[in-house]
């Protein structure tokens, strides 16, 4: 493992821009969206705030979408850089903490996992699912799978793939400091 860059208090969800050498992903206490540059080795901050953002995926246009605790929701940053708000309730109450976002291999489907661990004791997590219609836009949602009652704790932490290099972001309860590392070769 090579590690890149040690700067982060909790980095998680991962997403690497192959088109822009780049590995983006969340430093969630620090309300920041760190973008580290396979070019430069150097590490920018992409978005600040960013609503305490958590886990990052892309679409098939190659726009970034965003689970947000703080604002309880999932967004969209379009290739302009403005951001557009994909859901923030479900049955007519806001989500209770987006975490992860995943698609289906075929963009079929957009999944997203709520925990409720992360506001309060009792809330439902669940991972929801959309139908993706015309690869566009968001069709109905329903429940893919249901938790049960929320308990705190558990590990954090994720992964995605740089070309043919795993990346990885991770921080444990307890650990002030995180980073990102890739495997060499």
């Amino acid at each position: 493992m090579e590690r890149l860059w040690t700067g982060a208090r909790w980095a998680e969800g991962p997403v690497w821009f192959g088109d822009l050498r780049s590995l983006i992903f969340s430093d969630i206490p620090n309300d920041r969206l760190p973008r580290w540059s396979e070019e430069t080795g150097e590490v920018s901050v992409f978005r600040s705030p960013s609503r305490n953002a958590n886990g990052n995926t892309r679409d098939r246009q190659g726009r970034l979408i965003t689970c947000e605790h703080r604002s309880r929701r999932v967004t969209r940053t379009e290739i302009d850089g403005t951001v557009t708000v994909l859901i923030d309730a479900f049955e007519g109450r806001r989500l209770n903490a987006p975490n992860d976002v995943a698609f289906s291999p075929d963009y079929r489907r957009l999944y997203v996992v709520d925990t409720g661990a992360s506001h309060k004791r009792g809330h439902p997590r669940r991972i929801h699912v959309f139908e993706v219609i015309d690869g566009r836009r968001l069709g109905e949602l329903s429940v893919f799978h249901d938790f049960g009652d929320a308990s705190a704790g558990g590990s954090r932490g994720g992964r995605a793939r740089g070309g043919d290099r795993p990346c990885a972001c991770a921080a444990w309860p307890g650990v002030d400091r995180a980073g990102c590392s890739r495997s060499r070769g």
